[in-house]
């Protein structure tokens, strides 16, 4: 029976963290949450991101005004909270572009990575930054990752290559973060970035609720009972409404059925189990956040 949580922060919006691949999506998830969002055994072996991945953090403000993801500052003393977000670290493989866009549709903001040791723009950096314009997506912040890696007039040369490009594909101008992930240089400047300008979207209240699926699992083993089927999860986010445990729902579209030709829908109506948000289970929950 899972343990509820009531008082805990709830993430309040969802950043995608895009670009073309190693140029260090998964290494800044990493630095900003303290988790390695590459657990899948294909991704641990081949080392790219296959799927999407989730971490959120909290980011804090210390005793002198700087803003960190630390719980406590160096004394020990405890980081007021500012505000907890979601992290989608999406591939960056050419091969896997329908997981960058699946995960692109449940995204308020992104962080578009750039490696500063490649020439400016790379295929899926051009790509992942047309879908963003697709979709209509202008919380926008550039990182020009790996600074550490050459010299300081190759980092400013690097830099004017991304300013033209961001501004070409987009029609104007966005931020851009010169940063190391490895070494967590800059991670605070990223943060301070973060809160201006990416603030968190007006929720949409009402009596309709509604979630978009960006992925789900099955966690029944092959050939189990139908008497013995835990169901399934379903991974995304809430645009508006509240959910709730014991609430029924409609899945849509649902199942296909293709008859004399002619293909119709019939949505799943279930119950919901369980909810979990942040790593922990919650009675309900509202928009923001994956």
């Amino acid at each position: 029976k899972p343990k509820f949580m009531s008082k805990t922060v709830m993430p309040e919006m969802n950043i995608g963290l895009i670009g073309h691949v190693d140029h260090g999506k998964t290494t800044l998830t990493s630095a900003l949450s303290g988790k390695w969002t590459d657990t899948h055994s294909e991704e641990l072996k081949r080392g790219i991101t296959i799927k999407l991945g989730y971490a959120d953090i909290t980011i804090r403000k210390d005793s002198k005004g700087n803003l960190t993801t630390s719980e406590k500052d160096d004394k020990g003393k405890k980081n007021k909270i500012i505000r907890r977000v979601s992290l989608i670290d999406a591939p960056g493989h050419e091969t896997l572009m329908a997981v960058m866009i699946s995960g692109a549709a449940i995204m308020n903001g992104a962080i578009l990575m750039i490696a500063a040791n490649e020439k400016c723009p790379q295929p899926q950096t051009r790509e992942h930054l047309t879908v963003l314009k697709i979709l209509g997506i202008k919380n926008i912040i550039v990182v020009q990752n790996k600074v550490d890696l050459i010299s300081e007039k190759e980092a400013k040369e690097n830099y004017f290559q991304i300013k033209k490009f961001v501004k070409h594909t987009l029609g104007f101008e966005v931020p851009i973060i010169p940063l190391s992930a490895q070494k967590g240089a800059n991670i605070d400047i990223l943060l301070e970035a973060i809160q201006e300008f990416m603030p968190t979207s007006k929720i949409k209240r009402g009596d309709n609720s509604e979630f978009i699926v960006a992925r789900s699992f099955d966690i029944n083993k092959p050939g189990t009972e139908i008497k013995k089927l835990s169901g399934g999860i379903l991974g995304g986010t809430i645009t508006s409404g509240k959910l709730k445990v014991g609430q029924e729902i409609e899945i849509s579209p649902g199942f296909k059925s293709d008859r004399k030709g002619v293909s119709t829908w019939t949505p799943v109506k279930t119950k919901i189990k369980n909810i979990i948000s942040g790593g922990i289970s919650v009675k309900n929950k509202g928009p923001g956040g994956s």
